[in-house]
């Protein structure tokens, strides 16, 4: 835990002039977040395995499936596209052959 003289101590360092009532009430703060991180310490987590980060590292996909439309509104996207062969949506090619 932090007492008076290490807090302004800190508070040089970081150039920032505290009064005396907002370091108590600073040392207060922070003395209560030093014992929070203290008890998570004090935690055995042997049993876990550690997160590398914070995004799933496995995708969630689901199984691609053919659907069927109604008809109307196949016909509407078909007359709605500007280029087509047939029944077939004509697109811009984005990938290239190598």
């Amino acid at each position: 835990m932090l007492d008076k003289k290490q807090l302004r101590h800190l508070a040089n360092l970081a150039r920032v002039g505290l009064s005396d009532e907002e370091l108590e009430k600073l040392m207060d703060d922070l003395n209560s977040i030093l014992g929070y991180v203290d008890e998570i310490n004090k935690l055995d987590l042997e049993k876990y395995e550690p997160i590398r980060s914070g995004v799933l590292q496995k995708l969630l996909l689901r199984e691609d499936e053919a659907r069927q439309c109604p008809h109307e509104v196949r016909d509407q996207i078909l007359k709605a596209f500007p280029h087509r062969e047939g029944d077939w949506l004509k697109t811009p090619k984005i990938l290239e052959k190598e």
